[in-house]
C-alpha cells in the first residue's frame, strides 16, 4: 500500500454579504489560496475552506429596504463573491454557505448540545448593540460611546437571550495558551487576547437573539434565532460533515492547521471558538493567524472615503499576476498595509517588467541567437560566476520552505527575487555578447545560458503559489512545459533542463507601465469617476511633421539616448507600417514599435545594437505599447536605422 498523504486543512473567515468586497478581502484569500498550492505542491492533501456567513440583522434590514427577501438579497451578493474568486482564481476546494441545509441542521445539533450539558442557559439580556458588528458590548468597552471595533453608534437592547458560559472555561483556555504559543500568531494578537478580555474577566455570552427572525431557529424555541458567532464560527466543522450523518472529512481534515481571519475578528476566532471547541470536546485548531489590514492614505476603505479599491478594476487591466504579487510581496503578513497606485504601478515596472520579464526575455533571446534555440547543457562550472548561481539557486528553496513555514509571504519572494536579481547580474558580470565573438569561449557562453535557464525554471517552480499564469508562460519560453519539471522536488537538484530543450518565443508577460497615466487610471476608479484619457507621448506613425524649431544645448541635454540591441522583433498585427522590437538596455529590457516596417524585414534588425531615446514618455500605437524611440535617417523613399559598433555595452549612453 502507498503511505497516506499528510493532510494541511486552512480556511478564511467566511465573509458577510452585505456589500461587494474590495481588495482587502481579496487579500486574505489570495493569502490562504497562495498556502494552499504551496501545500499542494509539497504534496499535502489540502482541504481549503471559504464562504459567506449569511445571517444576522443587518442582512434582514437590508432585504427589507430593498425589498426582497433575505434570502434573495444574499444569494445575489454571494454570486458576486464567488465570481470574483473565480477571478482570482482561488483554489478552494468548497465553499459554505450558513444557509445550506448541512450548515444549519450541524449547528442545531451543536447548540442542543450545549443546552443540554449545561453550557448555554436561557436568561435576559440587557446592554450594548452594534448592529453592523453584530457584536454585544460592556460599557467600559465602547469607545467615545460608539462600537471599539468599527467606531460607529451602538443602541440598547433588553431582549430575553440564550447566554453561553464563557467563564466556565477562562482558566483552561489561559492554560492552552501558555501551553501552545504557537496558537495565535503574530505573537502581538496572542498578548492582547490575555491582557484586554482573558485577565480582566470573561463575561457570559448572549448566543440567541428574538428582535429579527433571519437566522437559524433555536431547537425546542422557535422564538429565538442562533446568534451569529455560534453559527458562523461552526462553518469551519460544518463543512467537514460534522454533527451528519458522513463525518468522513471531518475525521481526515480536523483539527485546522491554520485559520486566516482579519485582526478585527481575532477575538472570535481566539475565545469564542476555542471555548466552543473545548464544550464539544474537540481539538483546537492548530493555528489563529490574524493579518492586518490593506488601508489606503485615508483610512479603511469605504464608499463614503472615496478610497475603495475594486480588485476586479486591477485585474481587468493590469492581470491577475500583477495583483496577486502585490498583495503578498508589499507587506509582511500579519501587519497593516497602505495601498497606493504609486506602489502597485512600481511593484509592476521595477519587479515585473524589469527584473522578471526582462531576465526571461534576454535569456531566452540570446539562447535563440547563439544556440539555435536549444539550451546547452549544465556542465561544471566554466566561469568564475557559475557556482554562486547554482548555489544561490538552491539556497533559495530552503529560504522559501522555511519562509512559508511561517506564512512569512513577503519573505518568499523576496527570496525567490534575490535570485532573479543575481541571474540578471550574472548577465553582466559574464557578458553573453561578448562570449559570443569568440569561439574559443563557446563553453562559456554555453555554461552562462544553460544556468540562466534553469534559474528561471527555478523561479517559475517558486511563484507558482503566488502567481497562476507567469510561471506556464516563463515555462513555455523556456521549452519545459508542465510535467515533472514544474515540481517541486524537481528543486532538489539545480540542472534539470535537458540538452537540446528548444526555447520558445521570446515574448514579455509584463510590460512596462507609464506611472503618470497609470496612476490616475487607478485613483479614478477608486473615486468612481471617469479616468482621464491617456496624452499621446508623440505622433502616430502616419503623422508627418514640419520643420522644427530651432532649440538651445539644455533643450538637447534633456534627451537620454542609449545603445540598445535589437533581441527580438516583429510586425504588429493590423498596422503594416510598424515593427515591435524588444530591445535589451543592458539594466532592463524595454518594447519599442517603430514605422520602418517597410524598409525592414523583422529578422533583419535581431541582432543590431540600435540608439534609443529612453526617457521618451510612452505611447500605446495600434494597441502596442512603445517605450522609447529608435533613431533613423531617412531621404524619399529610403531609410536606415543608426547603429553603433557593436562592441559598444548594451545600455551605454549617447552623447
Amino acid at each position: 500500500m502507498t503511505e497516506e498523504r499528510k493532510t494541511f486543512y486552512i480556511t478564511t473567515p467566511i465573509y458577510y454579504p452585505s456589500d461587494k468586497l474590495h481588495i482587502g478581502h481579496a487579500y486574505c484569500t489570495v493569502a490562504a489560496d497562495a498556502m494552499a498550492r504551496y501545500k499542494r505542491l509539497r504534496g499535502y492533501d489540502v482541504m481549503f475552506l471559504t464562504g459567506t456567513d449569511e445571517h444576522g440583522q443587518k442582512i434582514e434590514r437590508k432585504a427589507q429596504e430593498k425589498g426582497v427577501s433575505p434570502k434573495e438579497y444574499v444569494d445575489n451578493i454571494v454570486a458576486g463573491i464567488q465570481a470574483l474568486w473565480t477571478k482570482l482564481e482561488i483554489s478552494n476546494d468548497d465553499f459554505i454557505r450558513t444557509t445550506e441545509e448541512r450548515h444549519k441542521k450541524a449547528v442545531q445539533r451543536i447548540f442542543a448540545k450545549f443546552v443540554e450539558q449545561g453550557d448555554v442557559y436561557l436568561g435576559e439580556y440587557e446592554g450594548w448593540y452594534c448592529t453592523p458588528c453584530e457584536s454585544f458590548f460592556l460599557e467600559r468597552q465602547l469607545v467615545d460611546g460608539n462600537c471599539p471595533d468599527c467606531g460607529r453608534p451602538v443602541e440598547w437592547l433588553k431582549e430575553k437571550s440564550y447566554y453561553f458560559r464563557m467563564s466556565k472555561y477562562a482558566d483552561k483556555l489561559l492554560k492552552y495558551y501558555e501551553e501552545h504559543p504557537e496558537f495565535i500568531q503574530p505573537e502581538s494578537r496572542r498578548n492582547e487576547m490575555i491582557e484586554n478580555f482573558l485577565k480582566p474577566g470573561l463575561t457570559d455570552l448572549a448566543v440567541s437573539r428574538t428582535t429579527f427572525k433571519w437566522g437559524i431557529p433555536v431547537p425546542g424555541d422557535e422564538e429565538h434565532v442562533i446568534y451569529v458567532w455560534i453559527d458562523a464560527l461552526s462553518n469551519y466543522v460544518t463543512a467537514l460533515g460534522y454533527g451528519s450523518d458522513d463525518p468522513s472529512k471531518f475525521e481526515r481534515y480536523w483539527p485546522a492547521d491554520v485559520h486566516l481571519v482579519g485582526k478585527e475578528i481575532v477575538r472570535f476566532h481566539t475565545i469564542y471558538w476555542p471555548i466552543m471547541l473545548m464544550a464539544l470536546d474537540l481539538p483546537l485548531p492548530k493555528k489563529v493567524f490574524g493579518h492586518g489590514w490593506f488601508i489606503t492614505k485615508e483610512g479603511k476603505m469605504s464608499k463614503s472615503k472615496g478610497n475603495v479599491v475594486d480588485p476586479v478594476v486591477l485585474i481587468d487591466r493590469y492581470g491577475l499576476d500583477a495583483l496577486r504579487y502585490f498583495l503578498l510581496r508589499e507587506v509582511p503578513f500579519g501587519s497593516d498595509g497602505t495601498f497606493t497606485p504609486e506602489g502597485f504601478i512600481e511593484r509592476i515596472n521595477f519587479d515585473l517588467a524589469n527584473d522578471l520579464g526582462n531576465l526571461l526575455n534576454r535569456t531566452v533571446a540570446m539562447i535563440d541567437k547563439y544556440f539555435g534555440g536549444q539550451v546547452p547543457a549544465v556542465e561544471g562550472a566554466v566561469t568564475a560566476f557559475d557556482e554562486d548561481v547554482r548555489q544561490t539557486a538552491l539556497k533559495t528553496v530552503a529560504e522559501v520552505e522555511a519562509a512559508m513555514d511561517e506564512m512569512a509571504f513577503s519573505a518568499a519572494l523576496t527570496s525567490i527575487w534575490n535570485l532573479i536579481r543575481r541571474s540578471n547580474k550574472y548577465i553582466d558580470e559574464t557578458q553573453p555578447w561578448v562570449l559570443a565573438k569568440d569561439e574559443s569561449r563557446k563553453a562559456e557562453l554555453a555554461s552562462v545560458m544553460a544556468r540562466l535557464a534553469e534559474s528561471l525554471r527555478f523561479v517559475s517552480v517558486m511563484i507558482q503559489p503566488f502567481m497562476t499564469r507567469s510561471p506556464r508562460l516563463i515555462r513555455e519560453q523556456l521549452g519545459v512545459g508542465e510535467g515533472e519539471l514544474a515540481g517541486w522536488e524537481s528543486l532538489r537538484t539545480f540542472g534539470r533542463i535537458p540538452a537540446g530543450t528548444r526555447v520558445g518565443k521570446a515574448a514579455p508577460i509584463f510590460p512596462r507601465l507609464d506611472m503618470e497615466a497609470e496612476v490616475a487610471h487607478i485613483l479614478a476608479s477608486m473615486r468612481g469617476t471617469a479616468a482621464p484619457a491617456a496624452v499621446p507621448a508623440g505622433g502616430t506613425d502616419d503623422e508627418e511633421t514640419g520643420a522644427l524649431p530651432e532649440i538651445v544645448y539644455d533643450d538637447f541635454a534633456k534627451v537620454e539616448m542609449r545603445v540598445a540591441e535589437v533581441i527580438a522583433c516583429e510586425k504588429v498585427k493590423g498596422a503594416d507600417k510598424l515593427l515591435k522590437l524588444q530591445l535589451d538596455l543592458g539594466t532592463e529590457r524595454r518594447q519599442v514599435v517603430s514605422g520602418i516596417a517597410q524598409f525592414y524585414q523583422p529578422e533583419e534588425l535581431v541582432g543590431k545594437k540600435v540608439i534609443c531615446v529612453t526617457n521618451l514618455k510612452s505611447v500605446k500605437l495600434r494597441g502596442e505599447l512603445s517605450q522609447g524611440m529608435i533613431l533613423a535617417a531617412s531621404q524619399g523613399d529610403r531609410l536606415t536605422v543608426a547603429t553603433v559598433d557593436g562592441d559598444i555595452p548594451n545600455g551605454a549612453i549617447v552623447k
